[in-house]
């Protein structure tokens, strides 16, 4: 489950290569589902074990009859989770043409010497990136001096790994001089992770592991001090849900037990910040040089609320911190204050307009009023303001003035969506990562002047035809009327509908857009042939905050009525047929493929369903992170977000002896 998409989002590039990933992994299981035309032998899956369980919520009662299933240490869900795994081993290794795949993803990862992500510069000359070499199964710390510096390790998070437990690093934040830096290491996906100060140039471990940190929420004051956001541990009684609430920033230095930390922000203050909510996470930004220090807190929504601080009273507990903005005004800031201002995107209007606030008296003011396309990804650079301009599928990168004057678009060598790389220092320029559908990935700077410089960060991938790959725009006419966009990706020409195998994906909450991102691992897939679409439904943010409002809380229907009418049009303009036709969702796009398979289950021959919620009511009740996504499905507390919720769980839907297709499921 992605706890708190907008705090991905604030690294952009990070969070594309989180999804990518994601994506290629299933995409191996959904291939094998498509590919599969020859039917396998016959076997029922075991039976799970039923002890029901009934829940009451404002207005009506649900039974869940196999609640006895989330006790992991019971022997009979033991027993049956591996009865289960079992079968899945046997059903998929005994598909035809599974074997053929697994080598063509191998060739394809073998053709890059390495992948990279993720750039932070520190300074103007030294930056951070994430690597991974061909063969290695997760990425590792590199940092650069200069942009032909030679790369060098910082971080290898194998160094933590036990029998049973795998880390992959979760975010980084350099020190303000890049001879330091904070990194995050999660065991087996955990989102909640320890961190560690490194000195950067000879490898020593300063200080670590820090506990309950989460995407990065720091901010060096210098190289010894800085503010850090973390969870406080539940009271050992307290239900799971209380796990994730009242995240709490300190101002930490380092070497010294977090005991000695000084609480800066939070639900905790002696002076609670006025409209708070529990849910929220919080992080401080306070710009060496600066007057002003600016606490941010944010929830699933994708809205922020700002409080501001004289930076000589951080760490006081008589501290009254002043509110700004609140949720309703605001969906992204650009990173650090500047020259006492702090500069967002506000979202009085629709498709958004970038403010700008004086921090010593709250004046706001409008330095690009809103146009006919929806803005988002506002960062700040010495040389001005970058932001990105969508239309629909497809963004512009441009910059204007502090002054709001000077707009230009900043074009690249070749097309492709740019994403604009997290940058704390406020330097000149900006790092962007332009992707496509049908080309590889490439990092650029983009200089004060405008110029585009190559940054050579990521390789060409050698042996791989790429002339044969093509990409569509297509629209499918949604249940209300909706037009919604509709992406195909293929390998020359496309097969009669009746032998292509197409993989249609869709996820549709939080606002996140399913953008054209390209890997060599799904275009070797692409290149056996299946076809790869992607349904921009209601919820993600294809269109502005009108879309992502049109698929959350009770009008979340919209998402997988959306991807029925993809399915339905990838048949209806013969693309392809139902037998040949796989859905997917991942995450909280379990809502979305669960509910479409469940409605029409003779649109699909099969369906994938990676790390979904599939019972949203149990999620919001029980799980840790629940009460942080109360604002996308519903407030359980009340009747409204009750119905809400129930409406989308599939789970409470699922019908005995009705004939669905088969699907794969897998878990975290």
């Amino acid at each position: 489950m992605r706890a708190s998409p907008d705090a991905i989002r604030s690294t952009a590039s990070q969070a594309a290569t989180q999804r990518m990933a994601a994506l290629v992994f299933t995409l191996i299981n959904a291939s094998l589902l498509a590919v599969c035309s020859t039917p396998v032998a016959a076997e029922t899956p075991p039976k799970a074990k039923s002890v029901p369980a009934t829940d009451t919520y404002p207005g009506f009662e649900v039974v869940d009859p196999y609640r006895n299933l989330e006790q992991l240490d019971d022997p009979d869900t033991q027993a049956w989770m591996k009865a289960q795994a079992d079968h899945a081993r046997r059903v998929l290794d005994g598909m035809p043409g599974r074997a053929r795949i697994r080598a063509a993803l191998d060739d394809a990862d073998a053709m890059l010497a390495f992948s990279s992500s993720d750039i932070r510069p520190a300074t103007a000359t030294r930056m951070f990136y994430r690597r991974r070499e061909a063969g290695e199964p997760t990425q590792k710390l590199y940092v650069r001096d200069g942009l032909r510096g030679t790369p060098r390790l910082v971080f290898d998070p194998s160094r933590l790994d036990t029998p049973g437990q795998t880390h992959a690093i979760s975010w980084y934040v350099p020190s303000p001089s890049g001879r330091r830096v904070a990194v995050a290491a999660g065991a087996n996906g955990s989102e909640m992770s320890d961190f560690y100060v490194l000195d950067v140039d000879n490898g020593e471990q300063l200080d670590g592991p820090l506990p309950r940190s989460w995407l990065g929420w720091i901010t060096w004051l210098d190289e010894d001090r800085m503010l850090l956001g973390r969870f406080n541990p539940a009271a050992p009684d307290a239900p799971p849900t209380e796990a994730w609430k009242d995240s709490q920033v300190f101002l930490h230095r380092v070497g010294n037990p977090i005991e000695q930390d000084l609480h800066v922000f939070g639900t905790r203050s002696r002076h609670p910040p006025e409209g708070l909510p529990p849910e929220h996470v919080v992080a401080v930004m306070r710009r060496a040089g600066e007057p002003f220090a600016v606490a941010m807190a944010s929830g699933t929504e994708n809205h922020y609320s700002a409080w501001v601080l004289p930076a000589s009273q951080l760490g006081d507990p008589d501290a009254g911190w002043r509110r700004i903005f609140g949720t309703g005004d605001l969906n992204q800031w650009g990173g650090q204050p500047l020259d006492g201002k702090l500069h967002a995107i506000s979202t009085r209007s629709p498709n958004g307009e970038i403010v700008e606030y004086d921090l010593a008296t709250g004046a706001r003011q409008v330095l690009r009023p809103a146009g006919d396309r929806p803005i988002e990804s506002l960062a700040v650079s010495t040389d001005g303001l970058y932001f990105r301009e969508r239309d629909g599928v497809y963004i512009d990168l441009k910059r204007i003035g502090f002054d709001g004057r000077g707009e230009t678009t900043i074009r690249f060598p070749r097309s492709g969506n740019p994403y604009i790389s997290p940058m704390d220092p406020v330097l000149a320029g900006r790092f962007v990562l332009l992707e496509s559908w049908t080309a590889p990935s490439q990092d650029f700077l983009v200089q004060a002047d405008g110029s585009v410089v190559p940054t050579h960060l990521k390789p060409t991938a050698q042996g791989l035809d790429l002339s044969p790959l093509q990409s569509r725009d297509l629209v499918a006419t949604s249940h209300d009327g909706t037009q919604v966009p509709l992406s195909l990706v293929h390998f020359g020409n496309l097969k009669p509908p009746g032998e292509q195998r197409v993989l249609l994906y869709g996820y549709g909450a939080y606002g996140i857009s399913e953008d054209p991102l390209f890997n060599p691992l799904r275009f070797a897939a692409i290149a056996q042939g299946i076809a790869h679409a992607t349904c921009h439904v209601r919820g993600g943010g294809e269109h502005g905050d009108a879309w992502r409002k049109a698929g959350h809380l009770a009008r979340k229907p919209n998402t997988w009525k959306d991807f029925i009418a993809c399915a339905e049009a990838l048949v209806a303009q013969g693309i392809t047929v139902p037998a040949q036709l796989v859905g997917m969702g991942v995450s909280a796009g379990g809502i979305l493929i669960g509910n479409a398979v469940h409605e029409r289950p003779d649109l699909f021959a099969g369906a994938v369903n990676d790390v979904g919620v599939t019972d949203v009511l149990r999620m919001l009740s029980a799980s840790q992170n629940g009460p942080n996504h109360y604002a996308e499905f519903g407030d359980i507390r009340t009747p409204e977000g009750a119905a809400a919720a129930r409406g989308m769980s599939v789970y409470q839907r699922i019908e005995d002896g009705r004939a669905y297709p088969p699907g794969w499921s897998s878990t975290a």
